[in-house]
Order: C-alpha cells, then structure tokens, then sequence
C-alpha cells in the first residue's frame, strides 16, 4: 500500500470519491500547511525555540525528507528564513498548497484531473479512477476511528490529522463521527467531543503545530464574519 504524508491524507479526506471538494479550498490550504508542518515536526525536523519560533535544525534537509519534495522544499525554506512563529508559516504556506498535492496524487494515480464547465466556468474535479475510496484514505479513516474509539494506540501523526480536520471544523466528513456525536461511542478516547485534543495532548512535538493552524483558521472566520455583518448592516442602512 502506497504510504501518505499527513497532507496528501488530509487533501483525500477533503474531497469524496467523486471529486467534490467538502472543505472550502482557502480553508484547506491552510489545514494542508498545518499538515506540512506538523509532518516535519514529528520526525523531529522542526521544533520551537524558547521564544515560540519555529525552527529548522542541522545544516541541511534530512535524507528522509529526499522522498518528498514538498516537505523537502518547506524545511530549506523555514530553514534559510528569520525564526517566525508557526502562525505565520500557516499562513505563508498556504497560497495554492492544495493543488500542489492534488497534482501529486494525480501523478501516483490515487486520483483522476476531470476538467469541465459549470455552467460557463471551466472546472477541474479530482475524483478517484474507479469510483472506489483509495486504500490509503481508507486506511488514514480506520486510525482515525481506532483513535476515537480509544480501541488501540494513536501515533503522532494520526493525532495531528484528527487535531486538523477539528480545527477545519471537518470531522463531520468521516461517517463514524454520528455516533461520537450522539454520544453513543463511549472509549476512553471517543466518549466525549475532545478526543483530538486528548490524542494531541500526548504529542507536544506536533500540538504547536495544529494549535497555529486552529488560531489561523479561527482568526480567518472571524474576519469573514465581521465582513459580512458590516456589508449587511450597510446593505439595511445600519437599521
């Protein structure tokens, strides 16, 4: 079976197999950024300095980071840069990051570019070649619900994937989230709302990371908000 990064899995669970997007792009492009970050930081390839910086150490990228040219090219960036806190580098990241991995896993054959027009614009969906949930997304949804359930040990990264799609307000796209919400699911992880933010308790190498993420997000909506009451109230003539 064909291994993810964090972002790759995160991008699959953003769209369905017929290649709708189910979280809003500029939402997920920052997600996918706290997934680059959080990839690098829990092979211990990032880290935070004492002032909450983010950090590169070492002279060069680590050989593992070889196999995969976006985390490569993250790591030299925030590497050759002034120390920044993660907020920004969700931020700086994020500009076009979802495309970039969609392109990937295009070219590794675990999705399809279908381009078409809607009604006059052209648009380009990205669904899977047989119609069928990739292995490896089935595999990221199956830890994702070990995780939940509390029914088997969580690994960093499957904290991080969780922590992300909770700050993208999204676990609502992974079927088995029903039951936690009804309160039906009752492990040790699973029986209460906050099960991510349990998993990432245990993995302070990645939680910074995701916590950037969720405070980007969070800051991102709050403006969006305020736009709309303030176009709304001049629209009614501040009655």
């Amino acid at each position: 079976m064909t291994t993810l990064s964090l972002p790759e899995e995160l991008v699959l669970l953003g769209h369905d197999d017929s290649g709708t997007v189910l979280i809003a792009t500029d939402d997920l492009d920052h997600g996918v950024a706290g997934a680059v970050l959080c990839d690098l930081a829990a092979t211990g390839h990032l880290d935070l300095d004492v002032d909450g910086r983010v950090t590169a150490g070492g002279e060069r990228a680590p050989d593992p980071l070889g196999t995969d040219p976006l985390l490569e090219a993250t790591w030299r960036r925030i590497h050759a840069a002034a120390r920044q806190p993660p907020e920004h580098w969700v931020t700086a990241l994020a500009p076009g990051l979802v495309d970039r991995v969609l392109d990937t896993l295009t070219e590794a054959g675990l999705l399809r570019r279908e381009q078409g027009r809607v009604p006059i614009l052209r648009r380009t969906r990205y669904p899977t070649p047989d119609g069928t949930t990739p292995e490896p997304e089935t595999e990221a949804r199956q830890r994702l619900l070990t995780a939940r359930r509390g029914n088997g040990p969580v690994g960093a990264r499957t904290a991080a994937l969780a922590g992300l799609l909770d700050a993208l307000d999204a676990l609502r796209i992974l079927g088995h989230t029903d039951a936690q919400a009804a309160g039906t699911d009752t492990g040790t992880d699973g029986g209460a709302a906050d099960w991510p933010q349990r998993c990432l308790a245990r993995y302070p190498s990645v939680e910074w990371a995701v916590a950037a993420t969720r405070t980007v997000l969070d800051e991102r909506r709050g403006r969006i908000a305020r736009g709309v009451f303030i176009a709304t109230n001049v629209a009614s003539g501040g009655s």
